[in-house]
């Protein structure tokens, strides 16, 4: 089952559903890492998934912990079924 997550997760956003509604991206960057089980380059994985604008800022923060407080996302299911319906492929 897991290998079968690894592979499917490298092509689509499936990874979005094991969140809460709303995340961090660190969030997100943290459940890429442990299902593949290594380390990936924060800032191009940051830069990939931003650029396929199919995340939503929300105004909301996450104030856990110490540090500046997180920027929440979404993941916007709606363009993603309309990309792909124009032959988008999500890749990681």
């Amino acid at each position: 089952a897991l290998e079968r997550l690894r592979t499917k997760i490298q092509y689509q956003p499936i990874g979005f559903n094991l969140l809460k509604t709303e995340f961090a991206f660190s969030d997100l960057e943290s459940l890429y890492q442990s299902i593949l089980g290594r380390d990936i380059d924060r800032r191009n994985f940051r830069k990939k998934i931003m650029s396929y604008n199919l995340l939503i800022e929300t105004k909301n923060l996450r104030k856990e912990g110490s540090g500046r407080p997180a920027r929440l996302f979404q993941f916007n299911q709606e363009k993603y079924q309309s990309l792909e319906k124009q032959g988008f492929y999500f890749e990681i």
